[in-house]
């Protein structure tokens, strides 16, 4: 119930459940070069199932859940100070979320309230530190996985309901604002 993103070539890891199956604030980073975890600056809370993202400077944790509640919390870690801090939260509370970034915006797309999966959209713009919202998904989906290419942010799988697959994948194109299969 975690998620992963590179930033300056180490594999950052924030939060996630511990074996008892709880929310932790624990973040590692692994080194390929080096083979090895190291341990950085906790995160300002307990949370598992957020969205992990990364613009190539900063890394950003966004949503989750804290073992009670679905959260709307959104954080960047800055390397060069080994800390966290708060950003703009996001419009709703959320969870098992997915997203990329493109042109410097962070975009996060679906999830689930803890009631039904998402077809959401929002972009969220670092500069300026707000979040708009873009159109709909063509589907509710959590748990899906995402990428961008070409500045396209496809999106595959995830549940629609509950141990439910989808059977196709679909792509953002921010430029046109429009989803396609």
């Amino acid at each position: 119930a975690t998620s992963a993103s590179v930033l300056f070539g180490e594999i950052y890891v924030p939060g996630g459940l511990t074996a008892d199956g709880q929310p932790t604030n624990i973040v590692e980073a692994y080194s390929p070069a080096n083979n090895a975890w190291r341990p950085i600056a906790n995160l300002p809370k307990a949370i598992s199932e957020g969205v992990t993202l990364s613009d190539g400077s900063y890394l950003y944790l966004v949503g989750g859940w804290d073992g009670s509640s679905y959260l709307d919390n959104v954080y960047v870690y800055d390397a060069t100070s080994d800390s966290w801090r708060p950003l703009a939260n996001l419009p709703i509370p959320l969870a098992s979320a997915t997203g990329g970034v493109i042109a410097g915006k962070l975009f996060i797309l679906g999830g689930t309230d803890g009631q039904s999966a998402l077809d959401t959209c929002f972009s969220y713009d670092v500069a300026a530190n707000n979040w708009q919202e873009c159109p709909a998904m063509l589907t509710p989906r959590s748990n899906a996985g995402a990428s961008v290419i070409l500045n396209k942010l496809y999106i595959l799988g995830g549940d629609e309901v509950v141990d439910t697959e989808l059977p196709f994948g679909e792509f953002y194109d921010p430029t046109t604002q429009t989803w396609q299969v």
